[in-house]
């Protein structure tokens, strides 16, 4: 059929290919909030210092997988192990970071935290922990003595302290 003067009303038109045009679509989707191992639901633990710890931390179902990291208060820690796994359904991962410490006794009260991050995120999702670390007391020491010899009897007021 012709288009122009000679068509008629009510005529079909010529068949105009379109175009066809292929896009991916890639979904990105955030890590859950980190569980920490053996802690969950609790925002306090109890170490003994010079015994090592293993703190283990988990975020699942990321994609693209997740950057774990722990943290003691800003600092970041080295010598985490990091692995990565399939998670609940194909395409997403879990993330999991391990950290083993020997805690010292200027580890008590001390915040320690595992941060989740993917593109899929604008700021880190964050689980923490603050530190109750049991350490024996400083060995005392005594004032009063200072170059002064002692005798039977003599009578001497002394401070303690550690």
């Amino acid at each position: 059929m012709m288009v122009g003067s000679s068509a008629r009303r009510g005529d079909p038109l010529p068949a105009i290919p379109s175009p066809r045009l292929t896009a991916w679509l890639s979904v990105l989707i955030p890590p859950q909030r980190p569980v920490i191992s053996d802690h969950v639901g609790s925002d306090s633990v109890t170490w003994v210092a010079g015994v090592e710890v293993t703190l283990t931390c988990t975020a699942t179902d990321a994609k693209p997988r997740a950057q774990v990291q722990w943290m003691r208060g800003a600092e970041s820690l080295p010598g985490v192990e990091v692995s990565v796994s399939e998670g609940s359904q194909p395409k997403l991962f879990d993330s999991v970071a391990i950290l083993r410490f020997v805690p010292k006794a200027t580890d008590n009260g001390v915040s320690f935290s595992c941060s989740a991050i993917n593109t899929a995120l604008d700021a880190p999702r964050v689980t923490s922990l603050r530190a109750n670390v049991h350490f024996p007391p400083s060995p005392p020491w005594v004032e009063g003595l200072e170059g002064r010899p002692l005798r039977e009897g003599d009578g001497l007021n002394l401070r303690g302290a550690r």
